[in-house]
């Protein structure tokens, strides 16, 4: 059975975005295996109009591959409350985004963001 890590970056800028992030924390806690957290922190939406999110960064392992760990974090996403309609209007109820599998950066834009990058620096101080 392989292992696979990742990097994760979650982010909630809806009303109640303190709730929504300690609820993913909770089921990525129990989802995934040997599961590292960052601080939940207040970061300006990259275009400056949104509201401000709440993120975090998690570094964790899992027995399944890519697709079927994406998949999870969707599914997840949607049972949340994360519509089409609601980004459309600036709102995100919950965003699990891979950045980082076993090793490589998936998604390099995210991986340079300071919303990514204050969660990774913690969990990865000499590794940024």
């Amino acid at each position: 059975m392989a292992i696979n890590t990742m990097a994760l970056s979650i982010a909630s800028n809806s009303i109640d975005r303190e709730s929504q992030i300690t609820r993913a924390i909770e089921w990525l806690r129990k989802s995934l295996r040997n599961a590292r957290f960052s601080a939940v922190y207040n970061t300006t939406a990259v275009n400056h109009r949104d509201h401000d999110y709440l993120n975090a960064v998690v570094i964790a392992e899992t027995t399944k591959n890519l697709e079927q760990t994406t998949d999870l974090f969707k599914r997840y996403e949607t049972t949340a409350g994360r519509t089409a309609a609601a980004k459309v209007r600036g709102i995100v109820a919950i965003d699990i985004d891979i950045v980082v599998w076993n090793g490589e950066t998936l998604r390099r834009s995210d991986f340079r963001q300071s919303y990514f990058q204050l969660g990774w620096q913690e969990l990865n101080p000499t590794n940024s």
